[in-house]
C-alpha cells in the first residue's frame, strides 16, 4: 500500500502546481452519525488513545444519555473510530456528564450512575481499554465536571458531600489510590472546573462560600486556600474556561450571562449573551466558542452557539434548534458540538454536528500555507491510521472517497 502511495505521490506532485494555498472559504455545520434513544442528549466528549503512543488511532469518546450511537447499542457512552461507533463494555447505567483521561492513559467517565460495565461504581468510573473499574468508593452524588491538576491528579466537581467516604463538599481530588478534599470544600454545587495557567484550580457553580470565604459562585484553590474573583457573580456560574493568556471566562445566569476576569477585575464581553452558555471552548489566547441556551450574542442572532474573536461576537452558521452542552476541537481545526439539538444549520442531526472551519486551501493539510508533498504525506499517515481528521468530505466516515477527494484537491493545487 505504501509503495502505491509513493507512486501516486510522484505522479500527483508532477501534475500539481504547488505554491501558496488559495481557495474558496466555506464554513458550516455537517451531520455526523450521532446518538438516539432515551432522553437522547450528547453531554460530554473527549479524545482517548487506547494504546498511548502505539499504532492505534485515538478515538472520539461521547457520553450523555442515549441508548444508541449510530446504529450500535451503546448505553450512555460510546467510541467513534472515524467510521463506526462501538460500545465500551456494557456501558453505564445512568447519565454521563463529564469525561477526561488520567495520566496513566485510562478514560474516566462521571455523572449520575451506580454501575459501569456491570461493576458497582458510584457516579465515577475508569475504563482501562477492557473493563470498567471504580475509583475507590466513588462519590455520593452527581458529578458534573472533571479536570486534572498540573501534577496529574484528577479533580471531580458536582453535587456531593463525600468522596471515598471522606468529607469533600462539592469538589474532591483522586491521586490514583485515594480521594481527598480541598480544604473544607464548596458550600453548594459545582458545575464546571478549569485550571488556570498559574496552576490554580477554578470552580464555578451555585454557591456563595468556599472554604469559609465569601466568593459568590466562582472560586480558585491556590494550593492552600479558596479565594474569590473580585466579588464574584450575582447568580450561578455554569461554565468556566481558562484562556492561555491568563484570563478566565465564566458564563451562567448572572447579569450579561458571560464575563472575563483579566487578573484584576471582571470585564464585559461585548454586550454578552441573552441566555446562559453551558460550555466554553478556548481556541486561541483571546478567542473562544460558547455553546448553550442563548439565541443572541453581542446583539446578533446566534442560535445556541457563537464565536468571540477577541473583539466581537459572530454566529456560527444558522446554529442549532436546542441547547449545546459539549464542544471539542478536532486536529484539523474543525469543532464538534453535542447537546440536545436535532437540527444544525437547518439540517437534521442526531445530537452531534461538526463545524468545518474556513480553510483557504483544504489540501494544505499541515496548515503551513503551502501545498507540498508534506501535505500528501501527512494526509496519508492520518488516512492509514483511520484518524477522523482524514474525513476530507466531512460525511463522518473515513473511506476511500475521502482519499479520492483529497487527491483531487491536491492535484488542483488546493
Amino acid at each position: 500500500m505504501k509503495i502505491c502511495y509513493s507512486i501516486m505521490l510522484a505522479a500527483v506532485l508532477a501534475a500539481s502546481p504547488g505554491g501558496t494555498a488559495r481557495g474558496q472559504c466555506v464554513q458550516g455545520w455537517n451531520a455526523m452519525p450521532g446518538v438516539s434513544g432515551g432522553t437522547a442528549s450528547l453531554d460530554a466528549m473527549t479524545w482517548w488513545d487506547p494504546d498511548g503512543t502505539g499504532p492505534l488511532p485515538r478515538l472520539l469518546i461521547a457520553g450523555g444519555e442515549f441508548a444508541t450511537a449510530g446504529v450500535v447499542a451503546c448505553e450512555n457512552i460510546a467510541a467513534w473510530n472515524g467510521s463506526t461507533w462501538a460500545p465500551l463494555g456494557t456501558g453505564i447505567n445512568g447519565g454521563v456528564s463529564a469525561l477526561t483521561v488520567l495520566s496513566n492513559g485510562e478514560l474516566v467517565a462521571a455523572g449520575t450512575f451506580s454501575l459501569a460495565g456491570g461493576v458497582a461504581c458510584s457516579n465515577i468510573a475508569a475504563w482501562d481499554g477492557s473493563v470498567w473499574h471504580p475509583l475507590g468508593s466513588g462519590v455520593d452524588g452527581t458529578v458534573y465536571a472533571l479536570t486534572k491538576l498540573p501534577g496529574g491528579e484528577l479533580v471531580a466537581g458536582g453535587n456531593f458531600i463525600t468522596a471515598g467516604g471522606v468529607s469533600a463538599h462539592g469538589v474532591a481530588r483522586w491521586n490514583g489510590t485515594a480521594w481527598s478534599p480541598f480544604g473544607t470544600g464548596i458550600g453548594g454545587v459545582v458545575y464546571s472546573l478549569t485550571v488556570m495557567t498559574s496552576g490554580d484550580l477554578v470552580a464555578g457553580g451555585n454557591f456563595v462560600m468556599a472554604g469559609g470565604t465569601t466568593v459568590r459562585h466562582v472560586a480558585r484553590w491556590t494550593g492552600s486556600a479558596w479565594q474569590g474573583f473580585a466579588g464574584g457573580m450575582n447568580a450561578a456560574v455554569l461554565a468556566v474556561a481558562a484562556m492561555s493568556n491568563g484570563d478566565l471566562i465564566a458564563s451562567g445566569i448572572f447579569s450579561q450571562r458571560i464575563g472575563r476576569f483579566d487578573g484584576t477585575a471582571w470585564q464585559t464581553i461585548g454586550t454578552g449573551l441573552n441566555f446562559q452558555a453551558l460550555v466554553l471552548l478556548p481556541r486561541t489566547p483571546t478567542e473562544f466558542i460558547a455553546g448553550g441556551h442563548f439565541t443572541f450574542a453581542g446583539g446578533l442572532p446566534a442560535s445556541k452557539v457563537a464565536r468571540w474573536d477577541g473583539s466581537a461576537w459572530s454566529p456560527m452558521g444558522i446554529g442549532m434548534d436546542q441547547y449545546v452542552i459539549s464542544l471539542l476541537s478536532m486536529p484539523n481545526g474543525d469543532v464538534l458540538a453535542g447537546g440536545g439539538f436535532t437540527s444544525a444549520d437547518g439540517s437534521p442531526v442526531d445530537h452531534l454536528a461538526r463545524w468545518s472551519e474556513c480553510a483557504l486551501c483544504p489540501s494544505d493539510f499541515d496548515g503551513d500555507g503551502f501545498v507540498t508533498g508534506d501535505d500528501f504525506d501527512a494526509y496519508v499517515a492520518a488516512f492509514e491510521a483511520g484518524d477522523i481528521a482524514s474525513d476530507f468530505d466531512h460525511d463522518g466516515f473515513v473511506t476511500g472517497d475521502d482519499f479520492d477527494a483529497f487527491v483531487s484537491a491536491f492535484e488542483a493545487g488546493c
